[in-house]
């Protein structure tokens, strides 16, 4: 329906602006009524007659709020400006979400503007005076006006204007329309605040300001003379819920706390004899069975997953076993890697331990931290060395110890000793580090004593072992030196004769 009324409205524009003379068409005077492109206006504008020529220029709405408050006024400039041309006409109106016009306008120039059935726009005079101002106020024109808020709240209110520059030929062509809008929102003004815990009362505050514990507001445009109720100290009772005791005569703001109850204008007396001051009871709920007991003290409701609901009966509301994302961050837990393991709808019970964390009613996707493994420093005992953000599946080994969450510097990381026996025949054996046991006939038992191990030693040569040992080496030298003399021997007879003196004086024999 919306549809058919706006091109309804558009045809009949385009009908008006097609069968009346030329001249009239510039509607100096002024526009019909919803020319501004309003929802009032079926999104109709000047457009329909003027084009839809673009140019260098705008239209503002200035003073508009962003919110408006009750019956009050708001100065407001419609300013059109464009550098190419020579004056300016406007429309505004202020409509609800649904087109309805809200507000009062106000006529500030009451030559330049007029009321049209719930949009302001120019007259001829004010034409002229664009006109006539226009290069002194800057190739632009501003219209004022003045609009009063409803005294409702009526939801967002939207400002609608157009803004028509013109090149003064008294006729539609060459001009350029400008369309624009503004939406303000409902806030409520300032009144009386009144602080009852004290008794005292300020005036202009808006509700913002008004909202501790004991203040009360008296709404938009209220004095402290005209609060209902006034504005007075107020005293009474406190009951302490936690021990049954009651205190006189104590100010709202002096009776502050969970299991603290104020009662304005009673007393102790009367409370205590009505059974009106008492400890508090209530529903314990308890999360890892879904099992619920009634008339409970706070302190028998402490479990890590108990709940407790003061006043509260277990038939009031259902109580259910917690569900939630359980984080598993211990070594190992997901391979050699960064990522942890993280499981959805899991009992809190299930999820206990010491490298598993629990988060009630959440899922893996949206943990506010990720569930990652845990790194660590790894310490090698063989070499005394150490490496940090190590993880678990990192730092294995017979002789590497992991510590959860540690670095270097916190752990103690000494190599471990063994026997370090040396079997040459007059080594022996120590207890040392790895390290040190370098010798060329040196064997490390880690993590061993030397009473715990047998440490063998080579056999030191016998006499008769040496004295072959240096046989052998005077031959091999004498060999050397007599094949070094022979070296070209005269015949085969020459040989087998040198061959004889060298046996004969090997003997000892003489030979002539």
């Amino acid at each position: 329906m919306q549809q058919v009324s706006r091109s309804f409205i558009s045809i009949l524009a385009l009908i008006v602006c097609t069968n009346v003379p030329s001249t009239a068409l510039a509607y100096r005077s002024g526009p019909p009524a919803g020319r501004n492109g309003s929802t009032a206006s079926g999104g109709v504008s000047c457009r329909a007659c003027h084009g839809t020529a673009v140019g260098p220029g705008s239209v503002q709405i200035i003073g508009y709020p962003a919110q408006y408050m009750a019956n009050v006024l708001y100065n407001i400039d419609v300013r059109v400006q464009d550098p190419t041309q020579v004056g300016a006409g406007f429309q505004i109106s202020f409509e609800t979400i649904a087109g309805v016009h809200a507000g009062t306008i106000i006529r500030t120039d009451t030559t330049g503007t007029q009321l049209n059935s719930g949009w302001l726009n120019h007259t001829t005079t004010g034409v002229n005076n664009s006109v006539l101002n226009w290069s002194s106020m800057g190739n632009a024109a501003t219209f004022n006006l003045i609009w009063r808020a409803p005294s409702t709240d009526l939801g967002p209110i939207r400002a609608w204007g157009a803004g028509n520059a013109i090149n003064n030929n008294f006729n539609v062509t060459g001009d350029i329309v400008y369309l624009t809008s503004e939406t303000a929102t409902f806030t409520v003004g300032p009144g009386a605040c009144c602080d009852e815990s004290t008794g005292t009362c300020e005036e202009d505050v808006f509700p913002a300001e008004c909202s501790g514990p004991d203040d009360r507001f008296g709404g938009q445009g209220s004095t402290c003379a005209t609060l209902d109720p006034p504005c007075i100290v107020v005293t009474g009772a406190c009951c302490d819920g936690t021990t049954g005791d009651c205190d006189d005569g104590l100010l709202r703001a002096e009776c502050v706390g969970d299991q603290l109850t104020f009662r304005e204008f009673q007393v102790c007396a009367d409370l205590l004899a009505n059974g009106n001051c008492q400890r508090h009871r209530g529903a314990c709920c308890d999360g890892t069975t879904g099992i619920c007991r009634d008339a409970v003290l706070p302190e028998e409701c402490v479990g890590d997953q108990e709940e407790w609901f003061k006043d509260t009966e277990c038939t009031t509301f259902v109580c259910e076993q917690h569900r939630g994302a359980c984080c598993d961050a211990s070594p190992g837990a997901g391979g050699p890697g960064p990522e942890g393991v993280c499981t959805d709808d899991v009992l809190p019970g299930v999820c206990s331990g010491p490298d598993l964390s629990w988060e009630k009613a959440a899922i893996c996707e949206n943990l506010d931290s990720q569930c990652l493994e845990v790194q660590g420093a790894c310490c090698n005992t063989l070499e005394g060395t150490c490496a940090d953000d190590m993880y678990f599946g990192e730092c294995q080994g017979a002789q590497r110890v992991w510590t959860q969450g540690a670095v270097c510097i916190e752990v103690s990381c000494e190599a471990g000793l063994g026997a370090c026996c040396d079997q040459e025949p007059f080594g022996t054996c120590t207890e040392t580090t790895s390290a040190q046991c370098d010798c060329e006939k040196c064997v490390w038992h880690k993590l061993l004593t030397c009473s715990q191990i047998e440490c063998p030693h080579g056999s030191i040569p016998t006499v008769s072992q040496w004295g072959l040992a240096v046989l052998a080496l005077l031959l091999l030298i004498g060999a050397k030196v007599h094949f070094g003399r022979w070296t070209r021997p005269a015949s085969l007879s020459t040989k087998f004769l040198e061959w004889q003196i060298v046996l004969g004086r090997t003997k000892g024999q003489k030979l002539e």
